[in-house]
């Protein structure tokens, strides 16, 4: 938002807001909004401006969103990006501003536990058809005799 109105683009405030609502957004994002944005500054005023704006776009804001998030996010969180975006979205709606990070933690924790719940519920329902499939021709074989 600071960039749009250091530039002189109308409605800064609400173009910074819709930027940092579609920055969750993992295809596009915030280029959504920078993007119409330069071409608007390079058709109605100096073409430096939209110059800068796409500078910045992609400079700046691109190097945060493939440097700082993946930290923020975890680069192996081996979570599909929609999930994440949605468990953004639904911690912001529940826990305020914080849940823009509570949300993905919670659904991390959520994964992990049912992936070794599953592991090991797996992990016994493999040992019962081993212990109950033996050879059957073997002679000793109490199924077959």
């Amino acid at each position: 938002g600071l960039a749009y109105w250091a530039l002189g683009v109308p409605f800064s405030v609400f173009l910074g807001a819709l930027s940092a609502l579609l920055s969750l957004v993992p295809i596009g994002g915030t280029a959504l909004v920078w993007g119409p944005v330069a071409a608007y500054l390079v058709w109605t005023g100096p073409i430096w401006k939209g110059i800068v704006m796409i500078g910045i776009g992609i400079g700046l804001v691109g190097l945060m969103d493939n440097l700082l998030k993946p930290f923020l996010v975890g680069s192996k969180a081996d979570l599909p990006v929609l999930f994440l975006f949605f468990a953004s979205l639904g911690g912001l709606a529940y826990f305020g501003f914080i849940g823009l990070f509570l949300g993905p933690i919670l659904l991390g924790i959520a994964v992990a536990v049912f992936q070794i719940y599953r592991e090991n519920y797996q992990a016994q329902a493999g040992l019962l058809v081993k212990a109950e499939s033996g050879h059957p021709k073997e002679p000793g074989n109490p199924i077959m005799k």
